[in-house]
């Protein structure tokens, strides 16, 4: 999906935008050989992606990285309009898998969510977004859609997965090694 701004409209919402300051970006990688999806926390239920669900991935999105250091460099991703937008990005892209993509709410409310695409030919399966809204962290939600995801694209006879995150969350360079993946790159990025 492709809207149709001014440029300085674009930049407010649109978290693909330039960054507003030079980033690091870790890429990390992992084989999937053996995985195991983790059990579901109890009063949770987990939903595969389809386009109706659409605004609650945007909802989680915004509510996640308000305040993560994601938004430092992409201002856009405050806003409703940039999740949108970020959202249909992403769902958008080749190779996009909503059979590893996922909703996780607690009663009604969102909590947590996963988008999955697949690249390189299909021998990477990348996680591209991967938010746990805050009251609903430390509670194993990031843990059960990253093992779920990982399982669904091993299914899928991917052999490796990928990622990237920006070197300063640290809490989340520390989860992500904690599931397997291990710092293959680095890049500056605005």
């Amino acid at each position: 999906m492709t809207l149709s701004l001014s440029p300085k409209i674009q930049f407010a919402i649109d978290p693909f935008a330039t960054p507003t300051r030079e980033t690091l970006r870790f890429s990390m990688h992992r084989k999937l050989e053996c995985v195991f999806p983790e059990p579901l926390p109890e009063g949770y239920s987990v939903m595969k992606y389809n386009p109706a669900l659409q605004r609650s991935f945007s909802a989680v999105t915004r509510h996640a990285f308000y305040n993560n250091p994601e938004v430092q460099s992409y201002p856009g991703m405050k806003t409703r309009e940039g999740c949108d937008f970020l959202i249909n990005e992403l769902t958008d892209m080749d190779g996009f898998q909503p059979d590893a993509s996922f909703l996780i709410a607690r009663g009604k409310n969102p909590a947590a969510i996963i988008l999955t695409r697949r690249i390189a030919g299909g021998v990477f399966g990348e996680i591209q977004l991967i938010a746990v809204t805050p009251n609903n962290r430390r509670n194993g939600l990031g843990q059960y859609l990253i093992t779920k995801s990982l399982s669904t694209l091993k299914r899928l006879e991917i052999p490796h997965a990928n990622l990237q995150v920006v070197s300063e969350n640290k809490a989340a360079v520390v989860f992500f090694r904690t599931m397997g993946f291990q710092v293959s790159s680095t890049g500056t990025y605005g």
